[in-house]
């Protein structure tokens, strides 16, 4: 396999980014000179700045508070030293796992849960009690339900 040059791994890595912004909660990007874009380490567009607003430190610096909307339509807001400097951005609005009770996550995982159960103890009797037992004390269903957003 030939080595890939340093371009090529630049673009690869710039199409990943964006690709990935559909579905990022944070990303790390770039903003452009004149503060109207936001780009990529490679300079690919990712978005356009809505709102930029020039803010002083505490401590006597400056940094910039901005809103942009990326090429897929997602909101995000951020913070920068300047132009021509990074953006650490978080996407305005997203609720990856929304936060549901214990009972929610046995009630729709039910099958799931009693799959896991039976490869353990083959002939268990199994109510919900003890799924929920289950979901506290094994480690990898606990996990998952921590995943999903259950409140344990």
């Amino acid at each position: 396999m030939a080595k890939l040059s340093v371009d090529e791994r630049n673009r690869r890595a710039s199409q990943r980014q964006l690709a990935a912004l559909r579905t990022a909660k944070r990303d790390v990007l770039y903003l452009s000179g004149d503060g109207k874009l936001v780009t990529t380490w490679t300079g690919d567009v990712a978005g356009r700045v809505t709102h930029l607003l020039k803010r002083s430190s505490p401590i006597g610096r400056y940094f910039y508070n901005l809103r942009f909307t990326d090429i897929y339509g997602n909101h995000w807001t951020g913070t920068s030293p300047g132009p021509n400097m990074y953006v650490r951005a978080r996407r305005m609005g997203f609720k990856a796992n929304p936060r549901q009770s214990l009972r929610d996550f046995i009630r729709q995982h039910r099958a799931e849960i009693d799959t896991a159960i039976r490869r353990a103890v083959p002939n268990a009797r199994i109510d919900d009690e003890e799924r929920r037992l289950w979901v506290l004390n094994d480690e990898g269903l606990y996990m998952w339900a921590r995943s999903e957003g259950a409140r344990i």
